[in-house]
């Protein structure tokens, strides 16, 4: 870009440089739409449920483009720090974790 210089009494443009940075913002409604938990959940007592191999779901993996950076990841209650980055020849990899495990029949 390129800018005449103009003077007056306060102040002088000698130089500008403008950085347009490109900002996607992605929204996901997620269910578990797998079997769905049978009885309550009791969070007090997780060993009930920690070792369980069933349709919940834990985590998610996105893989961004190369390019990719400045990475947030919020929900509706705000931002979520439970979040990894790591970098393949190819690409971004992203895995994330909502602030709760979703069980068949739950929502995020």
């Amino acid at each position: 870009m390129s800018l005449q210089t103009r003077k007056n009494h306060f102040m002088s443009i000698t130089n500008v440089h403008l950085d347009l940075d490109d900002s996607v913002h992605e929204h996901y409604e997620i269910e578990n739409s797998g079997s769905k938990l049978i009885g309550e959940f009791n969070r007090f007592s997780p060993s009930t449920y920690h070792n369980t191999r069933s349709g919940v779901i834990r985590s998610f993996t996105h893989h961004l483009p190369i390019q990719s950076k400045s990475f947030r990841y919020f929900d509706s209650s705000g931002n979520i720090s439970t979040s990894s980055i790591s970098r393949t020849p190819f690409s971004i990899v992203m895995e994330t974790q909502p602030r709760f495990e979703l069980w068949g029949g739950w929502k995020t």
